[in-house]
């Protein structure tokens, strides 16, 4: 899933920003208290709540990367 991250200071208007550029793409907006919402509700500190889902995202990424160099490789030596 893409995520657009929009930051600014407070007052700034990037929430404002970020609801009508969600709206505009038909895709959902979510504020950065949904860490804390989440946090709050299975009882655990928002910092592990966004380590987790950060080394989640690393994992993908490795894998991903792991399956294209494959794919790649395999290509250039004519496997198929």
């Amino acid at each position: 899933m893409p995520v657009i991250t929009i930051n600014g200071p407070i007052g700034c208007g990037s929430v404002t920003v970020g609801q009508m550029v969600a709206q505009e793409l038909n895709v959902n907006f979510v504020d950065r208290l949904v860490f804390t919402q989440a946090a709050r509700l299975v009882g655990t500190p928002v910092k592990a709540m966004i380590d987790k889902e950060q080394r989640v995202v690393r994992f993908k990424d490795r894998l991903s990367s792991f399956i294209q160099t494959v794919l790649e490789r395999s290509a250039v030596a004519g496997v198929s």
